[in-house]
């Protein structure tokens, strides 16, 4: 259970809308400039301490799936998000044309254990750059 006290608060907060703006303008699975990527991974990286943890990452992919929901319906839907056909159909498991807010939890496409490459439980820049930009 995470615990702040209200200055904490105050900067997660702040921390948040900016993630969510980030996440409003950048789209998901699209080849992304150096800058971009330093900005999202800032703005996961709620402690500042230069590693996303899996709770600092799970908190933004919330609010990622709450900001692609453009009519607010709890799910995406291939308007929604800017990713191939083929990847999008790997996440809509019940293939029902929307990817519900649990197959996007759960789902390949932003999970991270697949980001995580060295399996250390926390990401640093060069994974979240290989993910974003589909390297290797």
């Amino acid at each position: 259970m995470l615990q702040w006290n209200i200055s904490v608060s105050k900067n997660v907060t702040i921390a948040l809308c900016f993630a969510t703006t980030v996440a409003v303008h950048v789209p998901i699975g699209l080849a992304q400039s150096e800058a971009q990527i330093a900005k999202i991974f800032e703005s996961f990286d709620v402690n500042h301490d230069g590693k996303i943890s899996h709770s600092e990452f799970s908190l933004k992919k919330i609010l990622v799936m709450t900001a692609r929901d453009k009519n607010y319906n709890g799910s995406l839907s291939r308007d929604e998000v800017l990713i191939s056909d083929e990847k999008f159909a790997s996440v809509d498991k019940n293939n029902d044309g929307e990817v519900s807010s649990l197959e996007f939890i759960d789902g390949g496409l932003g999970k991270f254990e697949n980001i995580d490459r060295n399996r250390d439980r926390v990401l640093v820049i060069n994974e979240l750059t290989s993910w974003l930009k589909g390297t290797k």
